[in-house]
């Protein structure tokens, strides 16, 4: 997956990737956190430069055997409800 960084998320995450590593590794790789495989910055004319950082992809594929509920964390309620269906257990 790859996630535009704002403002001062780039610094943010350089700062801790020392701790983010020493995690991963103290936990054998078997950290739920996503892998984090790089932080990038896009330069080129057509634009102003663009942070990126490329990530493992936690969202697994659904099927009606294995359903699973996926939450948008941006905070945005616009477009994002969707209705259960009734046989949906409910978590809360």
């Amino acid at each position: 997956m790859i996630k535009t960084l704002k403002g001062k998320e780039k610094k943010i995450m350089l700062d801790i990737l020392d701790d983010y590593i020493d995690h991963i590794q103290k936990t054998k790789n078997k950290s739920l956190l996503a892998r984090i495989y790089g932080i990038f910055t896009i330069k080129t004319d057509y634009f102003s430069p663009l942070d990126v950082i490329v990530m493992q992809n936690t969202v697994q594929l659904t099927s009606k055997e294995n359903p699973k509920m996926v939450f948008d964390l941006k905070g945005s309620t616009v477009g994002r409800l969707t209705k259960l269906p009734s046989n949906q257990q409910r978590f809360w």
